[in-house]
């Protein structure tokens, strides 16, 4: 099924060429002036990313799996040119570290939904080896229950989240095969009537985060912060009995996380300022669940956009910098996409985009999340469309770039050194502790996958490759071309 790029984002991208301010500027190099999306569906938006060792990009939306090359264009190698299509919601998509695909979701019965995680081979295609014929299902509650995130677990199995029974929350574990995991919880699950869950993280010593809102009333009243152990039981020595909540003075709802190198915990999410009225809000947690005063003002930083109502959804931390990313609506043009950066101490940085903001008020649509490529580029993706009529919302991803970085600067964010390439046979990683690096073909099959700083590849036929480099908690650090030639240097 052909992908189609509309003519009104040619328009949106233009404007926002002359919007965004000096750096970070849509990247030309990527699909169609910097942005791709899918016309022929519509009233949905991409939910879920994650970026494949070889620079390829995975992306979760209702009905369909995508993956494009690193330049924005549909991987014709990945199952149905570039889509793997079912009649199924995927709210989020991983990436195994032996390249296999891990996209979690709902699936509709009949006014009911369950629970499911799917995987698939590089390929695109089910894995058989996963649950059954690549698939498998909870049902978590009678009525309506859908997996909105997951993380891996150290031991190769998946953690998931999800709610049900309006308000509450439930943790379910697999094993590797798809199987429940009968040790952890109730047959694998636990459930938690204390919140509503939004977001779900692993901490570097292997406990579960959740975000999300305490509900008391017809209305949410506070974000909500939930530590679990590893087996499923709360960790009381987070907060008070393994939560914290808000306050009232803080955010109603975190709809995001994140877990700093030292384990703290930004939370972001709206921040009601009024009536009819809300802004970017983002608070810091100690590692015990204390918050923490020295950021921002008192624990919090509130951006405003437009004096009107802002939305933020989702949070990534890179290079000592913390990107939000959501919708900002000015009442006059309708929502449009938005994205904020803060330094760590919760200050906002004034040299990102316009004083720290981004957005473009020609452009109806929102970012529900974003990534950071290993080179500082910047991967939003969510949906766009048309102010009118409403419903006209299509996928979206846009990559940025800052043109005001230098090779040196380049360097600086990302000092992993791959040496020498074009290679005869040995290479050398210097810039991280104990790396793990995955030489994959340029049709993205994985030939080799050490923990090493010093790597033989020798044994490899004289021709390109790709070589991805990783840190202990299986962060990609760098991915780049990689030269074998058995002459070189001789």
């Amino acid at each position: 099924m052909p992908i189609v790029k509309s003519l009104f984002t040619v328009f949106a991208v233009f404007i926002a060429l002359l919007s965004v301010g000096q750096s970070y500027v849509p990247d030309p190099g990527f699909a169609f002036s910097g942005t791709f999306t899918e016309t022929d569906v519509n009233r949905i938006g991409y939910s879920s990313a994650a970026l494949q060792p070889d620079g390829k990009i995975v992306l979760a939306r209702q009905g369909a799996v995508v993956r494009l090359n690193p330049d924005g264009i549909p991987d014709n190698s990945f199952a149905d040119h570039g889509r793997y299509e079912v009649d199924l919601r995927f709210n989020k998509v991983l990436i195994q570290p032996d390249g296999k695909i891990l996209a979690c979701g709902s699936i509709n019965y009949s006014g009911t939904s369950h629970s499911f995680i799917t995987r698939l081979l590089p390929s695109g295609s089910p894995d058989p080896s996963f649950g059954t014929a690549g698939f498998s299902e909870v049902d978590v509650d009678t009525v309506r229950d859908g997996f909105a995130s997951m993380v891996l677990a150290p031991d190769g199995g998946i953690y998931a989240a999800c709610n049900y029974a309006l308000y509450h929350t439930a943790l379910v574990k697999f094993r590797a095969d798809g199987r429940p995991d009968s040790s952890f919880g109730n047959s694998g699950i636990v459930q938690d009537t204390i919140s509503v869950f939004s977001d779900l993280k692993m901490d570097d010593v292997g406990r579960l985060v959740i975000s999300g809102y305490y509900r008391s009333g017809a209305f949410p009243s506070q974000g909500i912060v939930v530590r679990y152990m590893p087996d499923g039981n709360r960790d009381t020595s987070f907060g008070s009995i393994g939560l914290v909540m808000s306050g009232s003075a803080l955010a109603w709802w975190y709809s995001a996380l994140n877990i700093t190198t030292d384990g703290e915990i930004i939370c972001v999410g709206p921040y009601e300022s009024g009536v009819t009225k809300s802004d970017y809000l983002a608070c810091r947690y100690h590692v015990n669940g204390v918050l923490d005063t020295s950021f921002g003002t008192g624990g919090s930083t509130v951006i405003d956009f437009f004096k009107h109502s802002d939305a933020a959804y989702n949070i990534a931390i890179k290079n000592d910098k913390i990107f939000l990313c959501g919708e900002t609506n000015n009442y006059y043009f309708g929502t449009s996409p938005a994205a904020s950066r803060l330094n760590m101490d919760g200050s906002l940085d004034t040299t990102f985009a316009k004083g720290g903001i981004m957005t473009d008020t020609s452009e109806y649509g929102s970012y529900a999340g974003v990534l950071i490529q290993p080179d500082g580029k910047l991967l939003f993706y969510g949906n766009e469309g048309e102010y009118i009529p409403y419903d006209h919302k299509f996928p979206l991803i846009r990559r940025f770039y800052d043109p005001s970085l230098s090779i040196k600067d380049q360097a600086k964010h990302n000092p992993i050194n791959i040496f020498p390439n074009p290679t005869s046979g040995e290479l050398c990683i210097t810039g991280t502790d104990k790396p793990r690096v995955i030489i994959s073909s340029l049709a993205s099959r994985k030939l080799m996958d050490v923990s090493a700083s010093t790597i033989d590849i020798s044994h490899l036929p004289d021709g390109m490759y790709i070589i991805s480099v990783f840190d202990t908690m299986n962060n990609l650090l760098k991915t780049e071309k990689l030269v074998k030639d058995a002459e070189y240097e001789k």
